[in-house]
């Protein structure tokens, strides 16, 4: 019997995944990998791994008329090469696009309203957070998110608040540590040195980031996006 689950939220910036508790063999996985994980992919998904199928191009799409989309756009840019330089053998590149109907992932200011048609049975958090990451999966996969205009869905949805970016907090650490997310990264470092502290502060993936990255991709995930 199939069901949903919500995960839990977090400080800084908040993600929900909710995952179906069945495993789905993931497809060719790299052939070299780290034995061990330097902080927990799963910490904030009740110890639920997903991650994208191998090979898999995913596409982010930033939504436009907000008066910070271009700042998200620029950070998006920023973000996408850094995460893509990571070696990680044959698994998932970013990708922007400006077409939402190519869109897999996408990312919006919190100053208009949600861009697609979440389930029911996965609600969206309307809590205020910097940052706030959303997915909803069902039977080991996620649900295919409708836009509510102008076709296309999503599966994963990044939501900013750019009134809460400060210089501590700055929008580039913030959009790197919430595209960690929409890779696969369920967890927070405790080290601020790292890309997925909890209350991110820099743009430079590091070793424990990338061993993270690489030790998660080479896994069986729970869910596939």
């Amino acid at each position: 019997m199939s069901r949903w689950r919500p995960s839990l939220s977090y400080r800084a910036c908040r993600t929900i995944a909710a995952l179906a508790v069945i495993g789905v063999a993931s497809c060719d996985t790299p052939s070299t990998a780290p034995s061990a994980f330097a902080y927990d992919p799963t910490g904030l998904t009740g110890g639920q791994l997903y991650r994208w199928d191998n090979g898999r191009r995913v596409n982010v799409y930033v939504v436009p008329g907000s008066a910070g989309s271009s700042q998200i756009t620029a950070a998006v840019d920023a973000a996408i090469p850094r995460w893509n330089a990571v070696p990680r053998g044959e698994t998932v590149t970013l990708r922007r696009t400006a077409t939402p109907a190519e869109a897999n992932v996408v990312v919006y200011d919190n100053t208009t309203p949600l861009p697609v048609i979440t389930p029911a049975a996965c609600p969206f958090s309307s809590a205020s957070a910097l940052g706030y990451t959303y997915f909803c999966a069902h039977n080991g996969r996620a649900v295919t998110l409708p836009f509510t205009a102008g076709g296309g869905v999503a599966t994963v949805v990044i939501r900013l608040d750019l009134a809460r970016v400060t210089t501590r907090l700055p929008l580039d650490a913030v959009v790197m540590h919430e595209l960690g997310h929409a890779i696969g990264i369920g967890g927070h470092s405790d080290s601020e040195n790292d890309v997925m502290f909890a209350a991110p502060q820099t743009t430079t993936v590091s070793g424990r980031d990338t061993q993270t990255l690489r030790y998660l991709l080479a896994q069986r995930a729970d869910v596939l996006l």
